[in-house]
């Protein structure tokens, strides 16, 4: 006998690059109608007059809406992890995950809300302003474009009640709630009746209801599409940069990169971002282990206590801490990275310890810190009991002629199905011979089996034997109970020296 162990704003296409660069984005199924560039274009343009009665109505923040685009495939694959009845993205490559809410929508915007809820009307309610916007509209007859809208806002004989509604409107429709077609959302005229209360609504949670189940529309029209071969672009309607931004805020990047580029913190952060700033995540967060060209993900979270939301409390029913005045962002002061930020290990809501937190934090910090320890002591004891019982009596290290996968099934199911073995990248098993051991590595990802040999000059025969029955014990056994079905372990490429059963598998120095 020999123990054996286991472990397991603007939504467009990146700009083409200069002859010799390569950091093009590749066509993307999303399209999108927000048009953060639309609305800033508009304002731009306003007269001052126009300008104040904006900001004395609270919705000073449209004024200032950064210059930026979110690149298509970037959002379209952070949509894609995302659940939109849960509001959460989650990455199981790297054990990432963000539960979005209301308050990071303020964050990210920046605008102001209250606590009424947002009324809508019916299509076919009665509205006195609802006429105002229709026109003849080629042959579809009478419809609302936003560009008509657009050119109201030109008529300086509008009084202040009817320019703001229109703005509003033009606002709604190009950056809060873009549909899947070029028109004013006409329903959100049951909140638009007086100009002085409007910022007294709900705005942010109805933003992030509208992009959730704008996320959900997009996902089920992209499976309807896939079942009869359709990759034809399809539009999803939604607030989405606003995914964008609070995804790239969660992602750590190293000292030395910033050292070339710098992401500004500072909120609202739609104020403070940059079409730089997208093109530095797309070139660092995407992955280079596929051939798909919209995967991302490589780049760890850093610390939640030290993204922007960080005062964002996701289980007081999307109520937010109120930050102590030591501890507000300066909107002059870009916040940088440290390399003691990231914590990649465990997600994103972990902290290393609770020096320098505000009191109020440190009690939340400590008793979810406990949670997590008695959280990993029981799945430490349940991989242990698994793991030992899988690899009793070495059964998977016999002669291949002998070995029966129906004496291993059940330990080898439980720790398949308890451990999700089919999402991970590698597998390894340790095989020992009196005082030589061999680590056997089954990459997954790369398709490769290696072997990781503790001494490079000991005879390899006997220990070398029992590795290879174990790899093709496990292959057996793997097939026999219809594990890993999209795998086919026969085609692994093996590498380094020379292997008593014919394969190509070699030792490597461990």
């Amino acid at each position: 006998m020999f123990p054996i162990s286991f472990f397991a704003a603007n939504i467009t296409k990146m700009p083409k690059a200069a002859k010799g660069e390569k950091d093009v984005e590749p066509e993307s199924r999303l399209k999108s109608r927000f048009s953060g560039s639309r609305l800033r274009d508009i304002v731009l343009g306003l007269k001052k007059p126009r300008k104040d009665l904006i900001r004395n109505r609270g919705w000073g923040v449209l004024l200032d809406i950064g210059a930026f685009s979110t690149p298509r495939g970037l959002l379209e694959w952070i949509i894609s992890k995302i659940d939109p009845e849960l509001g959460e993205f989650r990455n199981a490559r790297n054990n990432t995950h963000i539960v979005f809410n209301k308050e990071m929508v303020v964050k990210a915007l920046g605008i102001p809300h209250g606590t009424r809820p947002v009324v809508l009307t019916g299509e076919h309610e009665e509205s006195p302003h609802r006429d105002f916007y229709r026109i003849q509209y080629k042959t579809a007859g009478m419809r609302s474009p936003i560009y008509h809208a657009e050119k109201l806002l030109a008529n300086d004989d509008l009084d202040d009640e009817t320019w703001f509604r229109t703005f509003y409107l033009v606002v709604i429709g190009t950056y809060f709630f873009p549909g899947t077609s070029s028109m004013l959302p006409l329903e959100y005229l049951g909140s638009l009746g007086d100009s002085n209360i409007v910022c007294e609504y709900d705005w942010a949670d109805q933003i992030f209801r509208h992009t959730m189940s704008g996320i959900k529309c997009f996902q089920d029209r992209c499976r309807k599409a896939d079942k009869i071969g359709n990759t034809n672009p399809m539009w999803a309607g939604g607030c989405l940069p606003w995914i964008a931004i609070v995804y790239m805020d969660h992602l750590d990047f190293p000292v030395s990169t910033l050292s070339t580029h710098r992401i500004n913190y500072a909120a609202p952060r739609a104020s403070n971002i940059s079409d730089a700033d997208f093109k530095f995540v797309f070139k660092h967060d995407k992955s280079r282990l596929t051939l798909s060209p919209h995967t991302y993900g490589a780049r760890p979270f850093r610390a939640f206590n030290v993204t922007p939301y960080a005062f964002v409390d996701t289980n007081l029913g999307n109520q937010a801490f109120e930050a102590p005045p030591n501890l507000q962002q300066n909107k002059e002061v870009p916040i940088t990275h440290s390399v003691q930020e990231a914590s990649p290990q465990h997600g994103t809501h972990t902290f290393s310890s609770t020096e320098g937190l505000p009191e109020y934090l440190k009690t939340i910090q400590e008793k979810y810190t406990s949670l997590w320890r008695e959280d990993v002591d029981r799945l430490t004891k349940l991989h242990d009991k698994h793991m030992s019982q899988f690899a009793s009596e070495a059964k998977l290290c016999v002669l291949e002629a002998k070995f029966d996968p129906a004496g291993c099934q059940k330990e080898f199911m439980e720790a398949y199905n308890d451990h999700m073995l089919k999402s991970k990248d590698m597998l390894y098993f340790a095989v020992v011979d009196s005082e030589h051991w061999v680590l056997v590595s089954i990459n997954l990802l790369h398709k490769q089996v290696n072997f990781l040999d503790s001494m490079i000059n000991a005879k390899k025969n006997k220990v070398y034997e029992k590795a290879h029955n174990l790899v093709d014990n496990f292959i057996t056994l793997a097939s026999h109970v219809k594990a890993f079905p999209r795998t086919n372990f026969r085609h692994f490429a093996t590498s380094n020296g020379a292997n008593p059963h014919d394969h190509d598998i070699g030792a490597e120095q461990g």
